[in-house]
């Protein structure tokens, strides 16, 4: 082999060894600094219920359960006095499709002075559809499903 040659291959191979020696000392300085990055974990059930309660608290529905599940999220409800019923719907509606839009049902539940009133239960994915103007108000009450609690 010709000079020139071995003396390039001897730097691409001390070039390639330092490279390496970077990289396990990047490896090694960011496992002991609490590992990796790593991609944020979804909330639990536990948060989203807190999460979903508090947007609820906050628009004044003090009396609330929320059970938040991948199957259903449940909402029961006092109505607010003086609150008008599918108003309040629409907030409710509008917090899940915020901070639980995997369910694929949405159960609310509303009671008014502690008295069972009316269940709505739709799917998520129409509320997410009207929500995101793919349904019309009209199609999305159609697909509501409204019935007294009593």
């Amino acid at each position: 082999m010709c000079r020139p040659l071995k003396v390039l291959l001897i730097y691409l191979g001390v070039i390639v060894g330092v490279i390496i020696l970077a990289l396990g000392a990047v490896l090694a300085y960011s496992l002991t600094r609490g590992g990796l990055p790593r991609e944020e974990p979804a909330p639990r059930a536990s948060e989203l219920n807190t999460q979903v309660y508090e947007a609820l608290h906050a628009w004044g529905i003090s009396e609330a359960v929320v059970d938040i599940t991948s199957e259903r999220a449940l909402v029961r409800y006092n109505l607010p006095p003086g609150a008008e019923e599918k108003a309040i719907w629409a907030l409710v509606f509008t917090a899940l499709y915020s901070l639980s839009p995997n369910t694929e049902w949405v159960v609310l539940q509303m009671y008014r002075d502690f008295e069972p009133q009316t269940e709505v239960t739709v799917l998520m994915s129409d509320v997410v559809a009207f929500l995101e103007a793919r349904l019309t108000p009209e199609e999305f009450e159609q697909r509501l499903r409204v019935r007294p609690l009593r």
